[in-house]
């Protein structure tokens, strides 16, 4: 539904501007985070949008995605990404928290691999 701009099948569920808001950084550089939302990909370079984790940086960072991606992850291990640039969502769905950063960064390399052409 957010690679397509809040619709699903051509009806609207979200409006345009709510879509912009939980894909866009909502605190600045300025804002000092007590925990970066990229914590479960092991690396920094993301900041909060409304409800998600998004990605501040386009290149520097050792996981698939640009600018603009936007991720969350759950306690236990769950994972989740969006990236509209290239078109793409993975799902991660586990329970090993301990384990978490491993096979999340594993499954954006191998789906990044795996894509033959982006949007």
């Amino acid at each position: 539904m957010l690679l397509d701009g809040g619709a699903i099948d051509d009806e609207r569920i979200l409006s345009p501007t709510t879509v912009r808001m939980m894909m866009t950084d909502s605190l600045g550089p300025n804002v000092e985070k007590a925990l970066d939302p990229g914590t479960p990909l092991g690396v920094e370079g993301f900041s909060y949008a409304l409800g998600l984790g998004v990605r501040t940086a386009d290149h520097g960072l050792p996981v698939p995605g640009a600018k603009g991606l936007v991720m969350w992850s759950g306690f236990s291990g769950p994972y989740f990404w969006i990236d509209p640039q290239a078109g793409i969502a993975g799902v991660l769905m586990m329970q090993a928290p301990d384990k978490q950063v491993f096979y999340a960064r594993q499954l954006m390399q191998l789906v990044y691999q795996a894509v033959t052409r982006a949007r």
